[in-house]
């Protein structure tokens, strides 16, 4: 019991009680909304499949602030896996290292993935926690409009060679995006994940810096075949210099070496710097993909897009999607305050 409370906080258990026992710093996978009639059949599941110590399992119930009862779970595994659940936070980490028996860690994986819900309208945020990344999976409020059309041509044909592309699983790559803050990006692929199954990864600026850490490859590999967005990704994609180094060439790796071959991402990256700023191994051919600047609209596609939402903002001369939209109440779910993160864009 006492070192459970080593922790200051419920959601860090779990990753203390591994280091604990391993004596070694480990990634995470989450499984979020695990409700308790179904954690009570995974429960049983790892219990009577998996071997353990005794002394290998812990389970207390405490009370919260407002005096309700919560439980807490841990389990450590045969083979380096822990697995632990908090009524408080109503998700399952799965907890192993570099040293963890692969078999197990996928069988566990498994377990999860088959219980758990895949909702749309999901990304997983990858965060830095207790000098490890994991990531964490959360929703985002879908939009009623699509955006994509008083964008341009460009624009357009950019979403329908991107979704086409997701849907070959042979194929990945890099894409950048860059404009102006207000334009219409985070717009565009909030909307773009809506129109694709596949799993999306959101790495935000405060951990862009990371693609040079080596746990991230490991992190990645649970996650194959996903699309990566780097928002305000100037510090991966500015030319090398002595403090980004080894996130260019990490973030090279991943668009055309041979980590690519066996993630097969396809990369998204935002950016408001200058085109010649950007690192030129980046803009290969065969590595990029797409490139396409987002900009104002004209003065026709402001006015249309204005109707459209109903706003009565006077459009007299080229506007951003922002501009439009500001103030509007009726569109803050399009614009983003109340997505997941990469709202202002």
């Amino acid at each position: 019991m006492e070192l459970m409370y080593v922790a200051n906080d419920v959601r860090h258990i779990g990753l203390n009680f591994h280091i604990y026992l391993r004596k070694r710093m480990p990634n995470s996978r989450e499984f979020p909304e695990i409700e308790n009639d179904r954690w009570q059949k995974i429960q049983h599941r790892l219990e009577s499949s998996f071997k353990w110590m005794p002394d290998h399992r812990f389970e207390w119930n405490d009370l919260n602030h407002v005096n309700k009862p919560h439980n807490f779970y841990g389990i450590h595994l045969k083979g380096g896996v822990t697995c632990y659940r908090s009524d408080s936070i109503k998700k399952v980490q799965v907890i192993y290292d570099h040293a963890s028996d692969e078999r197990v860690v996928d069988q566990v994986i498994k377990l999860f993935n088959k219980n758990s819900a895949k909702g749309k309208n999901r990304v997983g945020l990858i965060q830095m926690s207790y000098g490890t990344l994991n990531v964490k999976f959360v929703e985002y409020r879908p939009y009623k409009l699509e955006i994509t059309p008083f964008l341009g041509e460009e624009i357009a044909a950019l979403k329908k060679e991107m979704l086409k592309s997701f849907k070959d699983e042979t194929k990945s790559g890099l894409y950048l995006i860059h404009g102006k803050p207000g334009t219409g990006k985070t717009s565009f692929l909030k909307e773009l994940l809506n129109e694709t199954d596949k799993q999306a990864l959101f790495i935000p600026p405060s951990v862009a810096g990371e693609l040079g850490n080596p746990n991230l490859i490991s992190l990645l590999m649970d996650h194959p075949s996903s699309i990566l967005i780097i928002e305000d990704a100037e510090t991966v994609l500015m030319k090398r210099k002595a403090d980004n180094s080894d996130a260019v060439s990490s973030l090279l790796n991943l668009t055309d070496g041979f980590p690519s071959d066996i993630l097969n991402l396809n990369i998204i990256c935002t950016f408001n710097t200058d085109i010649g700023d950007i690192d030129p191994a980046l803009l290969r051919k065969g590595r990029l993909r797409a490139i396409r600047e987002f900009k104002a609209l004209d003065v026709e596609h402001s006015r249309k897009l204005a109707d459209k939402i109903g706003s009565d903002v006077e459009v007299n001369r080229e506007m951003t999607v922002a501009e439009v939209c500001n103030g509007d109440e009726q569109f803050a779910a399009f614009t983003g305050h109340h997505g997941i993160g990469f709202n202002n864009n």
